[in-house]
């Protein structure tokens, strides 16, 4: 916990925007699997600028060795918590719209990227 508070205030912004990017990607993927999403080749290339933005704001807060194992955690280990927390919140607002998780992805993407930058160069 004294890591997180030794964070930036932006810093801490970017750790609760991960966990938010995560949980839209990882219920995104859900629906891409049961039910098929309109613009599956916008949403491969919004996840892979995901990924990219998470792995570099990580090492860029952390350094290479544990900004490379946060990067992993978020890989393998969030997705699975997000899915029980913010996943079944998004389905109780999926159900009037099924577009609308897919448009909060690709809002908060570059969001995510905006704050990658800031972090990267301006940090």
């Amino acid at each position: 916990m004294d890591i997180f508070l030794n964070l930036s205030l932006i810093e801490q912004l970017f750790i609760f925007e991960i966990y938010l990017s995560v949980s839209l990607w990882e219920y995104v993927s859900f629906q891409t699997k049961t039910e098929g999403i309109k613009y599956s080749n916008g949403y491969g290339y919004f996840s892979l600028i995901q990924w990219l933005a998470v792995g570099i704001g990580l090492v860029s807060i952390f350094g290479l060795k544990i900004g490379l194992i946060a990067f992993c955690f978020c890989l393998i280990v969030l997705q699975y918590i997000c899915h029980f927390t913010l996943g079944l919140i998004l389905d109780q607002f999926a159900k009037s719209n099924k577009d609308l998780p897919l448009a909060l992805f690709a809002i908060n993407i570059w969001v995510l990227v905006i704050i990658t930058i800031f972090i990267t160069f301006f940090n």
